[in-house]
């Protein structure tokens, strides 16, 4: 048996992954155009992987009016309604491809006084007894972009990003309306372009927490984007405390002992607002020592 333990001095934590299910054409779509949704059953919770039959998108947006994450508008059908625009198209290995067009804001009927910031999607069957969503369950969501200036990195597309150390991977970055793109890691400069599109392939820390930022420019404003990558550490070994339980423990009024039941892991990270939902060697939770030949 595994056991991981923390002792950390806030009463409410959680554990957030954002990983992507979907990609866009184009990677950074506006209200006033089309886009292009392609959607990969395998991946979030896998709910239609090796699914066969008709697949639909149950689609809504999240507008300046919306009052939390979960409030969709302009949701183009019922649950149970098998809307024409809405079925996916297969692509096979899989994949399923939706339309959006004229563009964003008329497919979905958004009213003029209406700003789209995300797109809202659950995946289904026909009779909605098989779902495509995220890994833990939850609605899909695509960024909406402003029309002109904007950049987003493309790849690494999990957040957070682990990686063995001394590793090589791939950074693409791509802009709209920029006359360059810059890419720095630890607030260094790594590469630059004139090109709307970068890559760059780079070659992981020995440990730690690092952050890459893509900065584009049009020659008057500026925007970033920044996602980041922890290089993979096995948990330290320390005896687990006496009498605490898996879950929670409190301890006093600041401080309580995270306990987690984990088999077969060789590292865990706690995640939450509180350490801004960024993984790092500070808050690795150490593997009891009865688990060492386990």
């Amino acid at each position: 048996m595994k056991k991981y333990l923390l002792i950390i001095s806030l009463l409410i934590f959680s554990i957030n992954l954002r990983a992507q299910v979907v990609t866009t054409t184009p990677s950074l779509p506006t209200a006033n155009n089309a886009v292009t949704i392609v959607f990969d059953a395998t991946q979030g919770n896998a709910g239609l992987a090796g699914y066969t039959g008709d697949v639909y998108a149950h689609t809504g947006v999240i507008t300046d009016k919306s009052t939390s994450g979960s409030d969709w508008q302009y949701v183009i059908a019922d649950w149970n309604t098998n809307l024409a625009k809405a079925k996916m198209t297969p692509l096979g290995n899989d994949k399923y491809e939706l339309q959006i067009t004229p563009d964003i804001n008329s497919f979905y009927g958004v009213s003029a006084n209406d700003t789209v910031k995300k797109l809202a999607f659950v995946f289904r069957n026909a009779d909605g007894s098989l779902t495509g969503k995220t890994a833990s369950g939850g609605d899909i969501f695509v960024d909406v972009y402003k029309a002109g200036l904007n950049v987003t990195i493309t790849s690494p597309t999990q957040q957070p990003f682990f990686i063995d150390a001394n590793a090589s991977f791939n950074i693409n970055a791509e802009a709209s309306q920029a006359n360059s793109i810059t890419l720095f890691i630890d607030g260094t400069q790594v590469s630059n372009t004139t090109n709307t599109t970068l890559t760059y392939t780079a070659t992981a820390a020995a440990s730690g927490t690092h952050w890459i930022v893509a900065l584009a420019e049009d020659g008057t404003n500026t925007v970033r984007d920044s996602v980041y990558y922890v290089v993979r550490t096995n948990s330290p070994v320390a005896p687990l405390p006496a009498g605490v339980h898996d879950g929670i423990n409190y301890i006093d009024n600041q401080t309580v002992t995270l306990v987690l039941h984990a088999p077969y892991k060789n590292s865990i990270y706690a995640i939450g607002d509180f350490n801004n939902w960024v993984a790092s060697t500070s808050f690795l939770m150490n593997k009891t020592s009865s688990d060492i030949n386990n």
